[in-house]
């Protein structure tokens, strides 16, 4: 699994596949004329990673950590899925690492996260 051409998501992440498309969904605002589209009419959806970074020590996690803080810069990707699919425009819209690092007995230095991608197209 891959974001803009980077493995950022360690050894087995957990994927959640951009469920209902967006084009077909509309807001209506009562009282007003027409309906809305959300999202402007984009096709798109919402997406999910989740996993753990395993890595030497702290100071290589930060690295892990600041290389997908990066990422979450707006600018559309491919997102290449554990399947092999290859979804274009997609933005890295939410990063959460956990806030605690876990150390292994040899100073392995472990970390869950979730990311969160919108789908544009």
């Amino acid at each position: 699994m891959t974001y803009r051409g980077l493995n950022i998501f360690g050894p087995s992440p957990v994927w959640t596949p951009p469920g209902y498309r967006r084009d077909a969904m509309d807001t209506p605002y009562f009282g007003r004329d027409g309906i809305p589209s959300i999202d402007g009419g984009q096709r798109g959806g919402e997406s999910s990673a989740a996993g753990v970074w395993v890595a030497p020590g702290v100071a290589a996690l930060g690295l892990v950590v600041a290389a997908a803080r990066a990422l979450q810069d707006g600018q559309c990707g491919d997102l290449i899925d554990p399947f092999g699919i290859d979804w274009p425009d997609v933005v890295l819209a939410g990063f959460d690492p956990e806030p605690r690092v876990r150390l292994g007995p040899d100073g392995t230095a472990l970390l869950r996260y979730t990311m969160t991608f919108l789908h544009l197209t």
